[in-house]
């Protein structure tokens, strides 16, 4: 059967043949301890982990490791009862050598005692697709694996298939991506319309149902300017609502303030508000956001947030 697993690049103190370079790119260098270490890249390890399920395989017994997402902290489970928690993810496979599990043999082994075995590997082929789709743009965070299953008298087990070399096996399909624009919410269009933002869009959103509409005829209107002959009981006022992208574009050009949706060392999502030029709207110095977003999209409309309500407080 398929499931999907997940994908966690970490920065790390070790050396490891995953790194980022000074230009913001990934490299994979499988032989990076013989060609030679350098100090202005910054290491990471990949950790591929099981999503919690009503799978017997995804729960994080004792001697495994899983990753706490509340930290991004690497834990191995040291008691007897499986670890819970919505936030944690068993690791079924790295780049990362030192993750090794002891474990107590049968009787029946031939040796007798506790014995330490290495996760299965991350394998190369995965990384390096990692690689290209990261620095193209592409973040990859899932994908999808063959579990082998079992049927025995006690019920169905499942077990992570894996080749000779110890790596897992992923199937590595390309999977189907829909693409649309992200428009900017309700409370930011609310805000913009009070800074003077005027472009026309066949969008707009109201403030008595704070929903969005729009122009069955698509006609492109100012609707904070000119919504009120659209709306003749003048009660409840227009918003235009328009695309982050453009919105963006017009912070950057009007108010010469350039908000940006970027990751951090964890290659998790943040934004960065920075003013272009010294006649800027806002010069009060770049800002940072103190939080991680699960998208692109959540951080950028965060940051374009931000940067009105600086242009308020000007």
């Amino acid at each position: 059967m398929k499931t999907t697993i997940n994908i966690h690049v970490l920065p790390t103190d070790k050396v490891s043949s995953l790194y980022l370079a000074r230009n913001g790119y990934f490299m994979f260098d499988p032989d990076i301890e013989k060609t030679g270490l350098r100090n202005d890249i910054k290491f990471h390890f990949l950790y591929i982990t099981l999503p919690k399920s009503n799978l017997e395989i995804s729960n994080i017994k004792e001697g495994d490791y899983y990753i706490n997402k509340t930290g991004n902290v690497i834990e191995q489970n040291k008691y007897r009862l499986p670890s819970s928690g919505e936030f944690c993810e068993k690791i079924i496979a790295s780049n990362d050598p030192s993750l090794k599990i002891e474990k107590l043999s049968n009787i029946n082994d031939s040796a007798e005692g506790i014995h330490s075995y290495s996760l299965p590997l991350a394998p190369p082929v995965f990384i390096s697709s990692w690689v290209k789709d990261f620095n193209g743009g592409n973040l990859v965070k899932r994908r999808i694996i063959d579990l082998v299953e079992t049927t025995t008298k006690d019920g169905v087990t499942h077990q992570l298939k894996v080749n000779r070399a110890n790596e897992l096996v992923i199937l590595m399909g390309r999977k189907e991506i829909s693409i649309s624009e992200t428009y900017i919410q309700f409370k930011t269009a609310k805000i913009a319309k009070e800074k003077g933002f005027d472009l026309s869009s066949a969008s707009y959103y109201s403030e008595e149902t704070k929903q969005a509409y729009f122009n069955l005829s698509w006609n492109k209107e100012d609707w904070n300017n000119e919504g009120l002959k659209y709306n003749l009981t003048l009660k409840y006022p227009l918003y235009t609502r328009v695309t982050q992208s453009l919105f963006q574009k017009w912070l950057r050009e009007v108010h010469g303030i350039h908000v940006c949706s970027t990751i951090d060392e964890t290659l998790s999502w943040i934004w960065t508000v920075e003013s272009l030029h010294p006649e800027a709207s806002y010069t009060g110095g770049d800002r940072r956001s103190k939080y991680v977003y699960q998208s692109y999209e959540d951080a950028l409309e965060e940051g374009l947030q931000t940067a009105l309500e600086l242009l308020q407080s000007n």
